[in-house]
């Protein structure tokens, strides 16, 4: 039995809010797909073969068959049927079928098996071949799934979640993409012993996934994931031990994308949290320079974060060598200025506890320009 599987539809009607009959292209292609390499195993081929528990809005037996150069028949004018049936319905309502009729399942089944089976699929530069499961993979994202369809993976099938981390080792750029997205959805709507038992291998590839840079859709996603995560069990630790701080001040070093640099610096505050975090934040020579720099730079939420994060290691983490690296890369010099000009109250305070906290060290007028050092004295 042949794994490629070749397919020619018509043009969808374009669409402004639903792009569902485009979705039901794509599952009609992976359905002969999953049947026919299902064969290889069970060595029977029925010409009255039961398809109901895959069927959806026109998944049925063929009356109208078109054979085409695969040898694989397609029923036309059930294409014809899915590409305008949905015309002019609410998304919801679609998702909610797709959902009912064992769709989600269904490419749940091929994303697991992830075999050798592939799909020549039809895009504007042509076609190409696709692994049937990386297909399954970007259908099953395209759909946006209901939180309680998710909820009952996440419950119910470590498979799947076990396998989304394997995409992520081992697959290439956009499965990583769409695994990762994936697997966010998923982890937003579990609940905490589900998060607090997430094994280190997530965070490796993760921070795996940041460091490769797949995609900025995948690198928020990826960062959603972590805020998400971090603040549970020992997560922060699993996340240390991952490389996580590393790549987070690499990250914040690379980008000037506001909501990036936001997601990365709540990360960041959660691993310095722990005194595994902040020493791996020390470790790295423009980790303390890059946060205070972030400051009045970003948005409200990133200051925030970058003044709690100094404020931990300035508690916790304060040996004469980090209080002499924040007076020489300009973090005390920040710290004033947020003292003297910013709005915001409570990071106003926060930065004037520290200053207090450690003015023995840092009275040094040649490393404070004189009008912070006014500020400052007073």
């Amino acid at each position: 039995m042949g794994c490629g599987v070749a397919i020619t539809t018509p043009t969808p009607v374009p669409m402004a809010m639903d792009d569902m009959p485009n979705l039901l292209i794509r599952l009609h292609c992976m359905l002969p797909t999953f049947v026919y390499s299902q064969l290889k195993y069970i060595n029977h081929l029925s010409h009255s073969l039961n398809l109901s528990s895959l069927r959806l809005d026109g998944f049925q037996l063929m009356r109208d068959p078109v054979t085409i150069s695969t040898g694989i028949s397609y029923d036309h004018d059930s294409i014809e049927k899915w590409l305008y049936s949905c015309k002019n319905k609410a998304c919801e309502r679609n998702r909610s079928c797709l959902e009912a009729s064992g769709a989600v399942e269904f490419l749940v089944s091929i994303i697991k098996r992830d075999d050798s089976t592939s799909l020549q699929v039809e895009n504007n530069k042509g076609s190409e071949f696709i692994k049937a499961s990386d297909e399954a993979l970007s259908i099953f994202y395209d759909i946006k799934v209901s939180k309680s369809c998710l909820r009952s993976i996440i419950s119910n099938d470590e498979v799947f979640v076990a396998y989304l981390v394997q995409v992520l080792e081992n697959g290439n750029h956009k499965s990583r993409a769409y695994a990762t997205m994936i697997l966010k959805d998923l982890f937003q709507v579990a609940d905490p012993t589900q998060l607090i038992n997430v094994k280190s291998e997530l965070f490796a590839q993760l921070v795996r996934a940041l460091s490769d840079d797949v995609s900025q859709q995948a690198t928020k996603a990826a960062l959603k994931l972590l805020v998400e995560l971090c603040p549970w069990g020992r997560n922060r630790i699993k996340a240390v031990e991952g490389g996580a701080v590393f790549v987070l001040i690499e990250l914040l070093l690379g980008t000037s994308e506001t909501r990036a640099s936001e997601l990365a610096l709540i990360v960041l505050g959660h691993l310095c949290g722990c005194a595994e975090g902040r020493a791996e934040l020390l470790k790295h020579g423009a980790g303390l320079a890059i946060v205070s720099k972030k400051i009045f730079r970003v948005s409200h939420g990133a200051s925030n974060m970058a003044v709690r994060i100094i404020s931990s290691i300035s508690k916790f983490s304060a040996t004469s060598r980090v209080l002499q690296e924040m007076l020489e890369v300009g973090v005390v010099r920040k710290l004033i200025l947020v003292v003297k000009v910013d709005s915001n109250s409570k990071r106003k305070e926060r930065a004037r506890e520290m200053l207090k906290l450690h003015s023995r060290v840092w009275r040094n007028p040649a490393c404070i320009p004189c009008h912070l050092l006014s500020s400052y004295q007073s």
